[in-house]
C-alpha cells in the first residue's frame, strides 16, 4: 500500500466526499513533495475553516453541558458528604456502618468525606488531556519551548542534571504518601 501511494497509485476518494475533500486529498498525496501543501495553506483554506469554527463550537456547548452536569452533581454529593455518618456499635449491622481498619496494624481508619477522595473534582476535558500530554517534536523545536535547552554534547557520557532522591515518607514522584 505504501508503495503504492509512494507511486501515485491509491485508491479514488467515495463519491460522499465534498469535492473539497477530494481536492485537498489529491494534492496531499503529492508525488513530489515540493508540490504538496503546507499544514499553514491547509489550514487556512475555507473548508477547514469552517470546520474549525463548528468544532470549536460543538466543543464549547459540550463542556457547558459537562459542567453543569458537574455542578447538578455536586449538588447532589454535597448534602451527602454533610450528613453525620453513624458508627455501629459493636452488634451485627451493615459492613458500612463500621468503621473501616487498616489490615497492617487493625486500628480503625479515619473516614473520608467526598471533598478528601475528590467527588467534588470534575475530571479533565479533552482539551485539559491534551494539552497535558506531551507533544512530540516536529524538528523545529516549537512545541517543546518550555523545556530547557539539552547540555549533553555528542561525545559525553556523563548528564549534567542530577535526580533529587525522594524524602523520607514520600512517594516515587516526591509527594507525601
Amino acid at each position: 500500500m505504501m508503495l503504492n501511494i509512494c507511486k501515485g497509485q491509491y485508491r479514488p476518494i467515495p463519491s460522499h466526499y465534498s469535492p473539497e475533500v477530494k481536492e485537498l486529498v489529491a494534492r496531499l498525496m503529492t508525488i513530489d513533495p515540493n508540490q504538496r501543501p503546507s499544514i499553514p495553506a491547509v489550514l487556512d483554506m475555507p473548508f477547514i475553516q469552517a470546520t474549525l469554527k463548528n468544532m470549536g463550537e460543538k466543543y464549547e456547548q459540550l463542556r457547558l453541558e459537562d459542567e453543569a452536569r458537574w455542578q447538578e452533581l455536586s449538588r447532589k454529593i454535597r448534602p451527602l458528604s454533610t450528613a453525620p455518618s453513624t458508627v455501629g456499635d459493636g452488634t451485627d449491622g451493615p459492613e458500612s456502618a463500621r468503621p473501616k481498619q487498616d489490615k497492617t496494624t487493625g486500628a480503625p481508619m479515619p473516614r473520608q468525606n467526598s471533598a478528601s477522595i475528590g467527588l467534588n473534582r470534575r475530571p479533565p476535558s479533552a482539551l485539559d488531556v491534551c494539552e497535558m500530554s506531551p507533544r512530540p517534536s516536529s524538528g523545529r523545536g516549537t512545541p517543546n519551548q518550555n523545556r530547557p535547552p539539552s547540555t549533553r554534547s555528542a561525545g559525553t557520557a556523563s548528564p549534567t542534571r542530577q535526580r533529587a532522591s525522594p524524602k523520607k515518607g514520600s512517594g516515587p514522584s516526591g509527594h507525601p504518601l
